[in-house]
């Protein structure tokens, strides 16, 4: 057995078990499940998510999907993206050395617990990177006066 069979082996039995684990985590977890941004068949894209002083940055690699092949979403403080980066190229091929790249249905939620202003998320798509800006609500405080009577 060559050495890159053993470690395309070794890659699926990876997956099948990553498959697993977050179906242990949907069925002991519930709705809970999304919080974490767990989803059934699909695969989660690599994501930095960083504050800064006025919100938070969320940096999602999805290198290979068109503009028009993903969709993003952001209610109740959950921002979500989903959609497909293509099978092309795996058709003919009989025999794979080495398959590290996911293809298919992605998605991936994240859950923000500090109030977001849904107003201003603004959101660029650069080379394989999606990078989606989300300011934080700011509180509007005013002095109440009191009546007196």
């Amino acid at each position: 057995m060559l050495a890159s069979d053993i470690t395309s082996r070794t890659r699926s039995l990876d997956r099948e078990y990553q498959g697993e684990i977050h179906r242990l985590f949907r069925d002991v977890l519930g709705s809970r499940a999304d919080w974490l941004g767990i989803s059934r068949n699909a695969w989660n894209p690599p994501t930095d998510v960083y504050e800064t002083e006025t919100g938070f940055v969320v940096q999602m690699e999805i290198a290979g999907v068109k503009e028009g092949d993903f969709k993003m979403t952001f209610k109740d403080n959950v921002l979500t993206v989903q959609g497909v980066r293509a099978d092309e190229g795996r058709e003919g091929r009989k025999r794979f050395r080495l398959m590290e790249i996911n293809r298919g249905y992605f998605e991936r939620s994240i859950v923000f617990k500090e109030r977001i202003d849904a107003a201003r998320v603004q959101a660029s798509y650069r080379e394989g990177f999606l990078k989606v800006v989300l300011p934080k609500l700011e509180e509007v405080r005013r002095a109440i006066t009191i009546d007196e009577g």
